[in-house]
This record gives structure tokens, sequence and C-alpha cells, in this order.
């Protein structure tokens, strides 16, 4: 085997650094690129999962409270099964409510959600066990004092919800930021690569024709010599 493809000298040597420099470059981009695309699509699945979440939450709270007031108002046993049906929903939604000391925001007020479903859910139950008693006084009490915590509720959900779209659009931002700095880099990867491709061919070319313009000029002084 011919050592000498194992000797970088020379013209050899510069070309495979080039090389070598222009693959870790675009390699290196295009992974950045990749994992920004990752983390993009990871947010806006996490925002997508958070707004059905909140939905069905605020939905499930505004359904139970119209099924109660059905209930109260026409002692309804199909109103009842429906109220039933939403605070079960609701029960299962606040057992799965971390209730842990939390320094971010999204997360108390998450967990003030979660107090205010128990203390809803328990204020409903008085009601209903009121109507069943048929003291009217107390049950128009209670429902009084669910609808009030029903619309805390809502305005934590809200809050809740404003916090994730914020925290989604500054992450966006950012993104956008990097992916625009590797906008730039690639178009500095497309130049290096463009002037490496026509120093190659100039070099190439020069390479090339040398021997064969000194094989000319060789003849032609022998030509003269003859003379």
């Amino acid at each position: 085997m011919n050592k000498e493809i194992f000797k970088f000298f020379g013209i050899r040597k510069k070309l495979i650094i080039y090389f070598i420099f222009i693959i870790i470059l675009l390699s290196g981009t295009g992974l950045f690129s990749y994992y920004n695309a990752r983390v993009v699509l990871y947010n806006t699945n996490k925002i997508i999962e958070d707004y059905i979440y909140l939905n069905n939450l605020k939905n499930n709270v505004n359904s139970l409270m119209t099924e109660l007031e059905k209930y109260l108002t026409s002692a309804s046993s199909e109103n009842l099964l429906n109220y039933y049906n939403y605070y079960n929903k609701l029960q299962e939604i606040s057992r799965q409510i971390p209730r842990s000391i939390e320094n971010e925001s999204d997360k108390i007020i998450l967990k003030d959600i979660g107090n205010m479903l128990d203390e809803l859910m328990l204020e409903t139950d008085k009601a209903i066990s009121a109507k069943r008693g048929r003291i009217s006084s107390r049950y128009i009490a209670n429902f009084q004092r669910s609808i009030q915590i029903s619309e805390y509720i809502n305005q934590y959900n809200n809050k809740l919800m404003d916090i994730k779209l914020r925290s989604g659009s500054e992450k966006y931002q950012n993104i956008n930021n990097n992916m625009r700095f590797i906008t730039y880099l690639n178009l500095f990867a497309i130049f290096i690569s463009i002037l490496l491709a026509l120093y190659i061919a100039v070099v190439s070319t020069y390479n090339l024709t040398r021997p064969i313009s000194d094989l000319s000029h060789s003849a032609e002084k022998i030509a003269r010599g003859r003379i």
C-alpha cells in the first residue's frame, strides 16, 4: 500500500482540515436545529395539554353548578345524578392536584384551585343535604357560597392559563432567537463551503495544468536549442 496516502502535507492537509471544519459546522448546526425543533414541539404540546386540562376543569365546575341549581329548584333525580357525575369528575381532578409547598406561581395557583375545589364540593354537598331536609334558608346560603367559590375557581383558572401562555410565548421567543442565530450560522457555513469549493477548483486546476505548462516550456526550450 502506498504510504504517501497517510502523509498530510501541503494542499492535502489543508483540504482535509477544511472539509472536517465544514462537516463539524454543518453537523453542529443541524443537531442544534433538531434540538430546538423538539423543544418547540414539546412546548406546543404542553400548552395544548394545559389548555385542555383547564378548559375541562372550567366546564366541569360550570356544569356542576348548573345541575346543582336545577336540582335545588326542581328536586329532579336526573339533575341529582348529573350533579354527582360532575362531582366525581371534580373530585378526581382535585385528588390529582399536588398539595406540596411550591415556589413557582403556576403551581401555587394550581394548588389554590385544588383547595377551592374541595371547598366547593363541601358547600354543594351541604346544599344538597339542606335541600333534602327542606331547609330552604340553609341550602340557599350554601348555594350562594358555592357560586362565589366557583367564580373564584374560574378566575384562578383564567389566571393560570394566562401564566401558561406567557411562559410558552417567552420560551418560543428564546427559541426563535436561537433559530435566527442558526440561520446566520448556516449561511456562514454555505459561504465558507462556496469559498472552499472555489479554492479547490482553482488549486486543482493549477496543479493539473502546471505540469503540462512546464512540459510545454521545456519542449519549447529544447526546440530552440536544437535550432
